[in-house]
């Protein structure tokens, strides 16, 4: 019996992409084995450490890319990556860390208000404060300018950098703000968790002079959930590095262990070899069948769209015509055994295939179909 059947869990059919409450991703067997290899070994694990992070730089394969840490999922990727900042590799630094009370500390992470989610917290961990400027579409370029003083450890930007498909308002581009940064001698923080695919992100955030670029390792690259890797110049990986365990630091308690370790860097040899153009194909096909078998349903409107360049339905139900609203609609679903998760974007349902497998949108569709016709048709 399954494990999460022992506790009576029924499985999920994640038709809502990379969420970590469902689990992130699935791993593949190739990553499963090489943690399973880890974990029958002993290591150095500083070694370990800098020799992973020196081949997932080299697969990456951009001079932009000088080096990597691999960390405990991006949130620790973010807190660690401040570290470095505010301390750099100096040990009593390091060790006074949540504390900036040594002269010159810089105690402020500048952030666009529109860039401010729950991940955010992990700036201040290691100590400094965050500056939001800007409003809900973002900030300027010269609020930018502002808000950076001799205070300022790191600026930070929140990712999705594709023409018109940005997820997060911003008021300047990422290369402006970097520009700026860089001339006031301050490094900008990337925050690009969910932001794979596309592929091209690994290397293009760095490209476009980011110094520290944060993702997850159990999202699009499908590695162990609690990995992720930073990205970057060498001297601040290195800083990361110091900042983080086996270490006295403040990121001991996100310790990432040799398997994980050993899990990402094989997640990231595959993502770099993988046919994207295949995926991207292969979704669009899921998403067609789902947007074929809702089509002539009574009160339920299908479009496919398109974000972070995988194709996905947005249904929408009338609950006058289809008897059943769309929050009704989705509660039956994840009540179902197999579980299916969608997600939703206000009173809309939105079929994600990214982390589906095979014969699961047909599942998908089969299911929704039954809903709506099991709703009593009223006069």
């Amino acid at each position: 019996m399954h494990p999460y059947e022992a506790l009576g869990l029924n499985r999920i059919i994640n038709a809502d992409g990379t969420k970590t409450v469902l689990g992130g991703s699935v791993m593949p067997p190739e990553v499963v084995a090489a943690m399973v290899a880890a974990a029958g070994r002993y290591v150095d694990l500083p070694a370990l450490e800098r020799a992973a992070g020196k081949r997932i730089a080299a697969l990456i394969d951009s001079p932009a890319v000088e080096d990597a840490a691999v960390v405990c999922g991006a949130a620790a990727g973010l807190a660690v990556a401040t570290a470095a900042c505010v301390a750099g590799t100096d040990g009593a630094r390091i060790r006074a860390l949540p504390h900036l009370d040594w002269d010159g500390a810089k105690d402020q992470v500048v952030i666009q208000r529109s860039h401010v989610t729950g991940f955010a917290q992990n700036y201040q961990l290691p100590g400094p404060r965050l500056v939001t400027i800007g409003g809900a579409a973002g900030a300027s370029l010269a609020e930018h300018d502002a808000a950076i003083s001799e205070r300022t450890a790191a600026v930070t930007f929140l990712g999705g950098e594709l023409a018109g498909n940005a997820r997060f308002p911003t008021g300047a581009r990422l290369a402006e703000v970097v520009e700026l940064a860089h001339r006031r001698g301050v490094p900008v923080i990337v925050d690009a968790a969910a932001e794979l695919p596309p592929a091209e992100h690994l290397r293009a955030f760095n490209e476009l002079g980011a110094d520290l670029v944060v993702f997850s390792g159990g999202k699009g690259m499908r590695g162990p959930q609690s990995s992720g890797v930073v990205l970057g110049r060498a001297a601040l990986v290195e800083a990361c590095r110091r900042n983080n365990a086996p270490g006295s630091a403040i990121g001991r308690p996100m310790k990432v262990g040799k398997e994980e370790i050993c899990g990402l860097l094989t997640a990231v040899e595959l993502f770099v070899a993988r046919d994207h153009a295949a995926d991207a194909r292969r979704w669009a096909a899921w998403t067609q069948l789902v947007i074929e078998a809702l089509e002539g349903a009574d009160g339920v409107q299908v479009e496919r769209i398109v974000a972070r360049t995988v194709a996905q339905a947005r249904i929408t139900v009338d609950p006058a015509r289809a008897g059943i609203d769309g929050a009704t609609l989705g509660a039956q679903l994840a009540a179902g055994d197999p579980s299916i998760r969608l997600g939703h974007a206000g009173d809309a349902l939105l079929f994600n295939p990214h982390m589906m497998g095979e014969g699961e949108a047909e599942q998908v569709a089969e299911r929704l179909l039954a809903l709506l016709q099991a709703v009593p048709v009223t006069a």
